[in-house]
């Protein structure tokens, strides 16, 4: 079987009949394509968020009404929510954001509400570097609260493991 290189469709390949090395090959070709398809989608979501902006800012839905009924009626699966959201990365984060960083779009939207001029590049580098868990006391540390691990609550919730409803 020829190496699996960046013109090989993965999606042509039967796995089961990979040698050790072959599988390896195909796992480690798999990564890279998912890493380069996620950051098409972010720089996508940014690109949603500037184009909608062009035409909310310059107003040019005004012939179909509101807004809201313009992006109902472009029917393009993207809610007026979801749309608002795009355009709000958009308008917080420098440009540089899309090019340069490897943060989920997720995480941008998360941090608006704290993010300042003055505490950006802070943000950025803690948002592209944490955990997920670790991301979570970024926030907390942003809305000047004690992250989880400082925390002197009880950690402990009693769960129901048949319906998941707590227990008192």
């Amino acid at each position: 079987m020829e190496l699996i290189t960046n013109r090989v469709d993965l999606t042509r390949i039967e796995v089961k009949d990979l040698t050790e090395v072959e599988r390896t090959q195909f796992l480690d070709r798999a990564i890279e394509v998912l890493k380069q398809a996620q950051l098409k989608i972010d720089q996508m979501y940014w690109k949603v968020g500037e184009i909608a902006w062009i035409i909310k800012s310059n107003k040019l839905y005004k012939k179909q009404g509101t807004w809201e009924e313009f992006v109902e009626a472009l029917d393009i699966g993207i809610s007026y929510g979801e749309l608002d959201h795009y355009i709000r990365v958009f308008r917080t984060y420098p440009a540089t954001v899309k090019d340069e960083r490897r943060i989920k779009f997720t995480r941008l939207l998360s941090g608006i509400p704290y993010v300042k001029e003055n505490n950006m590049e802070e943000f950025l580098d803690k948002a592209e570097q944490c955990s997920d868990r670790g991301f979570k006391d970024v926030l907390l540390e942003f809305q000047n609260k004690e992250p989880s691990d400082k925390c002197l609550h009880k950690k402990t919730i009693n769960i129901c493991i048949a319906c998941r409803k707590r227990i008192s």
